[in-house]
């Protein structure tokens, strides 16, 4: 899968828990993408964007755009994001 595909998916499953947070009831592969993106997002100097999509999930377009940019620009990123994402798929 490419990596817009990936972050679309990914991104998509976080949506739904990002304004309420993530409990137990999400499951642990889910809470540790949400970690993993924000962690991500504030090694980029970009911790706003993820205090943003928590805030209205529906506008997530600056996020994948910089979460592909990232898995584009980044290897060791791109690897753990990819199988964060697909557990968490498996885990829905």
């Amino acid at each position: 899968m490419q990596s817009n595909g990936i972050v679309a998916q990914a991104v998509a499953l976080l949506a739904p828990v990002a304004a309420g947070g993530v409990n137990i009831a999400q499951g642990v592969a889910t809470r540790i993408l949400g970690d993993t993106v924000a962690a991500q997002l504030r090694r980029d100097g970009h911790a706003r964007v993820w205090e943003s999509f928590q805030r209205d999930p529906r506008n997530d377009s600056l996020i994948r755009h910089l979460l592909e940019q990232a898995m584009d620009q980044d290897a060791a990123f791109r690897a753990s994001f990819s199988r964060v994402a697909a557990s968490t798929a498996r885990e829905k």
